[in-house]
């Protein structure tokens, strides 16, 4: 926040998942979106000289204060169809078209499911190639379990999606 204060040309700065910073941090962002300044013990205030564009983004991880969402404007962006998925993943990942295919079908499935934490595009495409890298189109039932920890972050998660049969989405 300091770095996009202080330039002297239009700069945008991008606070990626702000409901994953601590409370600390908003209160501070709370100071720089009202008031295009921040205010440092040691140092005093600095105040912008060319008012950033600020995004950020939240997953609702926690709820956010009522403060820092009256100073935002609000956007909800729909999660991304399965085709769109299809298309970003054999881009990204440089994976074949099969393989592609079912990383897309698993990662809509999961989307639709209640998880603590959605994989998110960016895993699916490791995920595809890791499986790619160690598997190519010969996937079996276990190599397909073990590798699921690359989409999926925690061990509720992952009892909820073992019982999923997604495996089938790749025959």
């Amino acid at each position: 926040m300091l770095n996009a204060l202080t330039q002297d040309t239009p700069c945008v700065l991008l606070l990626d998942e702000i409901d994953k910073a601590s409370e600390e941090l908003e209160y501070t962002l709370l100071e720089v979106l009202d008031e295009f300044s921040m205010t440092i013990p040691q140092f005093g205030t600095v105040k912008a000289e060319c008012k950033p564009i600020i995004f950020l983004t939240s997953n609702n991880y926690r709820t956010l204060s009522d403060a820092l969402k009256r100073r935002c404007n609000y956007l909800y962006i729909e999660n991304k169809t399965k085709a769109e998925m299809l298309e970003i993943i054999k881009k990204k990942a440089g994976v074949a078209e099969k393989l592609a295919m079912g990383v897309a079908e698993c990662l809509a499935s999961l989307q639709e499911v209640r998880l603590r934490q959605t994989p998110s595009i960016d895993e699916a495409i490791k995920w595809a190639q890791y499986l790619e890298d160690n598997f190519g189109s010969n996937i079996t039932d276990n190599d397909f379990e073990y590798s699921l920890c690359a989409l999926v972050k925690n061990k509720q998660d992952l009892e909820t999606v073992k019982t999923m049969k997604l495996k089938s989405n790749f025959e």
